[in-house]
């Protein structure tokens, strides 16, 4: 039903946006022209209010949530904003001067006032407000007050029955909450003719029912919104109302003296008594109830529509850089790049040797940069004797270093860790994976989820990709969990043409696939929010790259002859990172075979992933030594053999950056209640902040003013992942703290807010040298090593405001600093015991209200949150502090790591914020406690109601 001001056109919406903004100004006065109620007064509610609480459950539509008042921030219109501040606050500040102890219910959350619960939901018809009735009617309301119908009349939806359906509403009102007393209002006048042509006979309809049903002895009360004319003065702007509809504050003021009048003649009448018991609702609580699993399902509301930034699909380009390196042999032999040398480096060139004492040799050409490798190889050992065809490398453990990897036939995997130094050892005997009953030549190794450990995958029949995920948290995969179908085949045929490899440089595996040519399709992996279960699918994003010359098909052209794929491996041999903070991307190397007798042919193929050998995948039945893929008479009689490392740069963009990576929310602005903004941070540091609001309207958008917050990119760039938003020196806004990722030193940006009126960051160089963090962050964008949260300090039960400085290993143990109220540090060896999960599922934030952070554990498949509360500095076991496992307490839509845990409504609770991964829009579960009853700071001050008719 909200579209009225836009029938009267741009110019005159941005009047009545200047018009509301002068209200804010003269709103304290402006109400004295009206006759007011004496604040001493005798009046019923005097003797007998506080002999029980008026639990009220306002219930409606669009009127009722609030549209068009101006107090505070909201519905966004051109250079203010307008808010839902609506009656109910008038109402309830009224009713609390009048003596009233007050409790307003309802399912969902609306506006900026403390007691914010309400049933209404804008555009909802007679019928409609039925259904949702009874999402509210189990907080057992004593007092229900219905505004209906204005939708019904605006699009002229059975007038005739009208009253009979509200009836309908009045029957199951009564019948879910028997014994409670309902004020049904008319419909207020307006100026939309559209509502006009029926109200007049919706009124008449309800004063019947009204009349009717008190002649019965129902406690029915009629709210008279339509009684003498000119109350309401029906002038958009300058008088009562917003648009041709909705009052503005005047008019709801005027709404809520008439609600006041009509609990006067409720209680006048001893219609009104006490509320019954209700699960969960305790009249006099505040905002620290606890949280129950599920309890914010009917808070619901959509908070973001797509704002951020992305660097779109992946699209290829490359340029030739011709042969960059040559090795001869008298010998036919096996070839693989893979970081051996350098952690997080480039590719080295490892070519295989044969049986020596205690193993197998390789020889390594080490990669010094730019696709340059050293002339002279170094030789080591591994303690293995597997066969070529078996062999991989690929980082197992996550330490930036590939490891030895040997599938058995049966799909087997044995590991020997690089420690460095070109020294491997076995870890448990070597058995590193059972075989989930795929065949060597099926077995793929790649990052699927982006954790920096090599997951196992097998392609099946059809090309689809079912992976294990490898979720060990050291040298040994500490479990396998089933990933289900990862990605679904493409109908290219060949398997032996699937390749995996990280592209872009995002850390995580993409899908490649290549045909006998070597032109390549190129599927780029960006994080996925499909919610799945263990076997049932933790699904990934895919996207199809492009080729910047010719557009969607092959990214990569190939070489344009026969057999060429065997020879075909990407590696990071420039390995020039596409952007800021991402890790090196994969160059296009063929490896040409020419032998002495002027006959040429390829090199075994590899797993882009790591650079190792895929000639499993081809089903090569080899033996060592020999070349894997050409087998000729003519090679097999030559005396030197030379291969020619050829390199095609990688120059492509795009497809590593999605929008939702630079999401993060904190109270920049100082607001007193604690309601978080939201900041978009850019991969180099750069930061936009989009004010929050004081409600989330029903349509975008949904924050306020946006605009470049911090940037100090033109003399220093920071990887967002460093960057954290918290308040250092607890005065209530958030500061800018960056942690050196190479030991956790701290600098920190002091926000001047609340004390200059703007940010005018200040800038403190190591403030407290003593902080550090043997830890190190991984590769995802959750995965930090380094966190901050308001534990407790100085052995208070609730937090100071002030955030303790948390090392967290990779387990979740957790260490640290107390940061205590006067700015210095204490060491804590233990926060919290490891519960062996994760880290980067874990999360830190209030959940119950009671000032202390608690822990949060999402599940990685399906999302559902497990919360320890956290019970102060009280010594538990090796911990200082004491932590109850509560169990799941978030029902969640989604992957765990698309969601966050901010307070958006000010409640000073953890809501549950759904962010898609690619599009950046946003579900918002609103963490509230149903018998939350606080008052506002200015309740008992603000101005009396003006005298109804």
């Amino acid at each position: 039903m909200f579209h009225s001001l836009a029938r009267l056109g741009p110019g005159l919406a941005f009047l009545l946006s200047i018009f509301a903004f002068q209200l804010v100004i003269a709103l304290p006065t402006e109400f004295g022209d009206y006759d007011l109620f004496n604040d001493t007064a005798s009046n019923s509610f005097d003797r007998r209010a506080l002999n029980f609480y008026a639990r009220i459950l306002p219930l409606g539509a669009s009127i009722v949530q609030g549209r068009g008042s101006s107090t505070g921030n909201g519905v966004f219109f051109c250079c203010i904003s307008l808010t839902i501040e609506r009656f109910r606050k008038f109402l309830r500040d009224q009713l609390r001067k009048d003596g009233w102890r007050v409790n307003m219910v309802g399912s969902k959350s609306e506006g900026s006032m403390a007691d914010n619960s309400v049933e209404a939901i804008p555009g909802y018809t007679v019928s409609q407000i039925q259904d949702i009735s009874h999402l509210s009617t189990p907080f057992k309301p004593n007092i229900i007050l219905v505004n209906a119908g204005v939708n019904d009349c605006e699009n002229g939806i059975d007038i005739p029955n009208i009253g009979a359906r509200l009836a309908s509403l009045l029957d199951d009102l009564f019948k879910d909450v028997p014994g409670t007393t309902v004020i049904v209002s008319t419909l207020i006048p307006g100026t939309d003719p559209d509502v006009e042509r029926f109200r007049a006979e919706a009124n008449r309809q309800y004063r019947s029912l009204v009349s009717d049903r008190r002649a019965r002895g129902q406690k029915v009360v009629l709210a008279e919104m339509d009684g003498v004319v000119g109350y309401f003065d029906t002038r958009v702007g300058s008088g009562d109302y917003f648009d041709e509809t909705h009052p503005n504050d005047k008019g709801y003021t005027k709404m809520a003296a008439i609600w006041r009048q009509a609990i006067n003649t409720a209680e006048s009448e001893g219609k009104l008594t006490a509320p019954a018991d209700a699960p969960g609702v305790i009249d006099s609580g505040d905002n620290t109830c606890e949280k129950q699993y599920g309890n914010s399902e009917a808070t619901r509301r959509n908070t973001q529509s797509g704002s951020g930034w992305d660097d779109g699909i992946y699209i290829h380009s490359s340029s030739a850089q011709g042969t960059r390196h040559t090795i001869s042999s008298t010998e036919e032999t096996s070839f693989w790049l893979a970081t051996i040398a350098v952690r997080n480096g480039l590719d080295d060139i490892i070519q295989i040797g044969g049986n020596v004492a205690g193993g197998r040799s390789y020889s390594v050409y080490r990669n010094r940069g730019a696709a340059t490798w050293d002339a002279t190889p170094t030789t080591f050992t591994i303690p293995d004797t597997c066969i070529a065809r078996g062999v991989r490398w690929a980082d197992m453990n996550g330490d930036g270093l590939d490891d030895f990897v040997c599938i058995a036939p049966g799909g087997e995997l044995s590991v020997a860790i690089n420690r460095g130094n070109f020294v491997f050892e076995y870890t448990g005997a070597g058995k590193y994976k059972p075989s989930e009953g795929y065949l060597q030549a099926r077995i793929h190794l790649a990052d699927i989820d982006g954790d920096g450990r090599f997951d196992y995958c097998a392609a099946r029949d059809n090309g689809d990709i079912q992976c294990w995920r490898n979720g060990g948290r050291s040298d040994t995969a500490d479990l396998w969990q089933d990933m289900g179908i990862v990605f679904t085949g493409k109908n290219m045929g060949d398997l032996s043409g699937i390749r995996f490899g990280d592209i872009n440089g995002d850390g995580r595996s993409d899908w490649l696939w290549l045909n006998d040519q070597g032109a390549t399709w190129t599927w780029t992996n960006s994080r996925g929010c499909i919610k799945g279960a263990e076997g049932q699918g933790l699904t990934p994003t895919w996207r199809a790259g492009e080729n910047r010359a010719n557009g969607a098909g092959p990214t990569h052209i190939g070489l344009g002859f026969a057999d060429a794929r065997s020879g075909i491996h990407f590696a990071k041999a420039f390995g020039n990172p596409q952007a800021y903070n991402l890790l090196p991307g994969r160059d296009y190397v063929w490896i040409e075979h020419i032998s002495s007798a002027g006959l040429r042919s390829t090199s075994s193929p590899t797993d882009e992933t790591t650079g190792s050998s895929t000639t499993s995948t081809q089903g090569d039945d080899l033996i060592p030594s020999a070349n894997l893929t050409t087998r000729s008479p003519v090679d097999s009689r030559a005396a030197v053999h030379t291969y020619k490392i050829n390199v095609w740069r990688n120059e492509g963009i795009g497809g590593s950056k999605l929008k939702s990576d630079g999401d993060r929310y904190c109270n920049m602005r100082g607001r007193a209640n604690g309601r978080q903004d939201y900041v978009w941070i850019f991969s180099n540091g750069k930061m936009q902040i989009f004010e929050g609001l004081d409600s989330f309207p029903e349509n975008p958008p949904y924050w306020g003013n946006n605009y470049v917050m911090f940037d100090l990119t033109g003399s220093r760039a920071m990887d967002r992942r460093d960057l954290h938003l918290a308040d250092w020196d607890g005065d209530g806004a958030c500061d800018i703290i960056y942690t050196n990722p190479d030991g956790g030193a701290v600098e920190v940006w002091l926000n001047r807010i609340k004390t200059t009126g703007n940010f005018n960051w200040e800038y403190v160089g190591n403030p407290a040298p003593k902080l550090s963090c043997d830890q190190t962050r991984g590769v995802g964008i959750n995965d930090l090593a380094v966190r901050f949260a308001d534990l407790s300090a100085d052995g208070s039960l609730s937090g100071n405001g002030r955030p303790d400085y948390l090392c967290m290993e990779k387990d979740g143990r957790t260490k640290g600093y107390l940061h205590n109220s006067d700015g210095s540090f204490t060491w804590i060896p233990q926060f919290k015991k490891t519960d062996n999960f994760d880290r980067a599922n874990y999360r830190w934030a209030d959940v119950n209200g009671d000032g202390r952070a608690d822990l949060i554990w999402t599940d990685k498949f399906k999302g559902d949150a497990t919360v320890w509360t956290n019970q102060g500095m009280i010594q538990s076991g090796d911990s200082s502090f004491t932590w109850v496992n509560k169990g799941p307490l978030y029902n969640a839509p989604a992957q765990g790591h698309c969601l966050h845990f901010p307070d958006l409504d000010g409640n000073k609770r953890a809501d549950m914020h759904f962010v898609d991964a690619v599009e950046n829009s946003a579900q918002t579960w609103f963490n509230t406690c149903p018998n939350g009853s606080s008052d506002d700071a200015d309740t008992l001050t603000s101005p009396v109601l003006p005298s109804p008719p």
